[in-house]
């Protein structure tokens, strides 16, 4: 027994003295043979990349697109994409001008559902998650023919310029569930002057944000153990600048609120007078993520 302990203790010495006479080297002597790079213990759990679901600009949207070709889209670049808008409004006469999008930041992404027997197609984008590997567009959409609708044809689409990323993006169809929205304030002469929104859980909260946005009257009662307020807010314009969170969508834990900026067409004629247009509704309380779709109507 004592025997077979030394045998035991001498042999990786004797395994690193052949090794270097044979002409090789101890993990000491050569860098190469040792472990290199951040380690991770046993049982201690991989680091998990990072997860952002932001808010997003929608282009105008499109019953009845120059695409009737089912087909989901992302373009990375300003000639791809001026192609793709070409396409896209081919049914105006002239083509509106193609919106401007920072490739360098931005990317769009696109769904179209090709040229459908009606003009009653719907689709909506609902989030877009990073999730570092792979992005996801979530979406929902129908080709349906209603009872009731217009006995022309179309082609509905949806664009929206998103946070780019160099990772592949995936498009999953998604179920919805309206949010309801109930207003409490709409004004064009808010307190608050600069474009932002608002996310109010708490009496606190909403007393700095109403004080801000109109200090001569009473702030609306709101039962925070039930409701919150979400406030959007235009900033300066003339007299047709407007805002308008239109509805809102409920897509698994992601709550998307579609924020629609009003601005004139080319054919209306607006006041130049100072406004700072806002609207505030109550909406369920909710812990989920709430994100804004952002888009630009004109007024006819």
């Amino acid at each position: 027994m004592m025997l077979y302990g030394r045998i035991v203790h001498v042999f990786p010495f004797l395994a690193v003295a052949l090794l270097e006479a044979c002409g090789g080297s101890s993990p000491a002597q050569n860098p190469a043979l040792l472990p290199s790079g951040p380690s991770i213990a046993v049982g201690e759990p991989h680091p998990q990349p990072t997860v952002s679901v932001r808010d997003f600009e929608l282009l105008p949207f499109e019953h009845s697109s120059g695409v009737t070709k089912a087909q989901n889209v992302v373009v990375r670049d300003s000639a791809e994409f001026s192609a793709l808008w070409a396409s896209h409004m081919g049914r105006h006469a002239p083509v509106p001008p193609m919106p401007k999008v920072d490739f360098s930041e931005k990317m769009v992404v696109g769904v179209f559902l090709g040229q459908l027997p009606h003009g009653c197609g719907t689709i909506n984008l609902h989030h877009v998650r990073n999730e570092g590997a792979k992005v996801t567009v979530a979406y929902s959409a129908s080709t349906a023919m209603p009872e009731v609708c217009a006995a022309v044809m179309g082609a509905p689409a949806a664009l929206a310029i998103v946070d780019r990323s160099d990772a592949p993006v995936e498009f999953v169809s998604a179920s919805a569930t309206d949010v309801a929205l109930t207003t409490i304030d709409r004004t064009k002469n808010s307190g608050v002057h600069v474009e932002r929104t608002a996310i109010v859980k708490d009496q606190a909260a909403w007393a700095t944000l109403w004080a801000e946005h109109n200090s001569s009257a009473v702030a609306p009662t709101v039962d925070f153990s039930r409701n919150m307020v979400v406030a959007a807010f235009r900033g300066p314009g003339d007299s047709c600048a407007g805002i308008s969170l239109a509805s809102a969508l409920r897509s698994g834990q992601i709550v998307t609120v579609r924020r629609q900026r009003m601005v004139p067409g080319p054919n209306i004629m607006c006041a130049q007078v100072a406004t700072s247009a806002a609207h505030m509704v109550v909406m369920e309380r909710t812990d989920d993520q709430v994100v804004f779709a952002s888009e630009t109507v004109r007024i006819q």
